[in-house]
Formats: structure tokens, sequence, C-alpha cells
């Protein structure tokens, strides 16, 4: 993975990240410690993460977690939508080309 992205996260969050490398994948671990959040993740390939962040940071990326579901779902729909009903197309379509030539 990008390091660049990892720094971004973490700025972002005010995580801090640290990379395991080969321990044993026979656990999986979630407690806390007054506000902050402890989490391991494991991968397949052995090299684990650890990431310890914020109550309030975590709280905030279960939100945008959450948000993006719905606007995942939301998409989804209006895709639907578009396939079932030509006329939606082509109206998108042309909403779509609009909004490029005033960008």
């Amino acid at each position: 993975m990008n390091t660049k992205i990892i720094e971004d996260f973490a700025q972002r969050y005010g995580a801090k990240v640290n990379f395991i490398r080969d321990e044993p994948v026979s656990y999986n671990y979630m407690g806390t410690a007054s506000d902050y959040l402890y989490t391991k993740y494991y991968t397949t390939d052995r090299n684990d993460v650890e990431i310890s962040l914020s109550y309030r940071s975590f709280k905030y990326m279960v939100e945008m977690d959450i948000q993006a579901g719905l606007d995942y779902e939301k998409q989804r729909e209006e895709v639907r939508i578009r396939k079932q009903y030509p006329v939606v197309a082509d109206a998108y379509d042309k909403y779509q080309m609009l909004l490029s030539l005033c960008k």
C-alpha cells in the first residue's frame, strides 16, 4: 500500500499506526483504554497493522462508513431507475453533459 495514503490517514484522524511483521494470526483483539480504541487488524500475508486513535476519531470513521454505505445504496438505486426508465437515463445523460460544460 502507498505510504503517502497511510500518512495522510494517520494525520487526518490523529492515528498512531504500527506495522508488525510475522506475528501469529491466532487471535483478534479489540479493547478500549481511557478514550482510545486499540484494534489489531490481521492480513492474510501475516503482516499486522496496529492502529491507535481517539474514540472521537473512531466514531467519526464509523459514521463516515455508514454514510458511504447509504450513498452507495442510493447510487445503485439511481442506476436501477435509469436502466428501468430510458427517459430518465436520457435526461441524466443530458444533465451530465451540461454539468461537464459548466465546469
